[in-house]
């Protein structure tokens, strides 16, 4: 177990197995819930709930929410989040987690987290071996930062996912990157750049034809 001081309470992460993680979720789920709820009226006794969850996802989550409604705080809360989901016990977990407070620092505006925090989280999710979970994460990534510059680096992440044998499950959710670049980011060049490296498949048709659909060529 870790231990970290966050406005002076004390945070601790277990490390456990899948089946571990399961049978403890329920209780944390709770917690975070909790904690998400009591943040914008008591950020104190939120945080001292936060420090309560033992498994990191639902920590950092909690942190996260917390971050974004107290702004006196929110470096520190944010710093902790990130730290809590760098305890995950796989590269999915810790990236997919710290997609959070990403988004969180995006929305709040505090100057270069993700900037600093982005490369570093697409460098770990290299490791990743299964590739359904790494493309889940990269679409967290791309929710987190869709209205920023650094978006281009995470479809970049796609595209060599994509090149490496991609299966169903990531050309399914990369189609789906590709609607959200062309509609929510209004980066229609770079929707096409994503829907050029799908696999010829089912799921590059149907982005093709919604693309067709809303104007202009897919």
């Amino acid at each position: 177990m870790t231990r970290a001081r966050v406005m002076g309470f004390r945070m601790g992460y277990l490390d456990v197995d899948r089946a571990g993680w399961e049978s403890m979720a329920l209780k944390a789920c709770e917690i975070r819930d909790w904690a998400q709820r009591t943040a914008s009226s008591d950020v104190f006794k939120a945080v001292e709930a936060a420090a309560h969850i033992p498994l990191p996802w639902y920590a950092c989550q909690a942190l996260a929410t917390i971050a974004e409604v107290d702004a006196a705080h929110r470096r520190e809360l944010l710093d902790a989040a990130f730290e809590a989901a760098a305890h995950g016990h796989d590269e999915y977990q810790r990236v997919a987690a710290a997609s959070w407070p990403l988004g969180v620092a995006v929305r709040t505006g505090v100057a270069n987290v993700a900037g600093q925090r982005l490369p570093a989280l697409l460098e770990d999710l290299e490791g990743e071996s299964n590739r359904g979970s790494k493309a889940y994460a990269l679409d967290r990534l791309l929710a987190a930062v869709w209205n920023t510059p650094l978006r281009p680096l995470v479809v970049g992440s796609m595209k060599t996912a994509l090149q490496d044998s991609a299966g169903w499950l990531e050309s399914y959710i990369a189609s789906h990157m590709v609607y959200w670049l062309a509609t929510t980011c209004g980066d229609r060049p770079l929707a096409l750049e994503l829907l050029e490296a799908i696999p010829e498949n089912r799921f590059k048709r149907q982005a093709q034809r919604r693309l067709q659909a809303d104007g202009g060529q897919g």
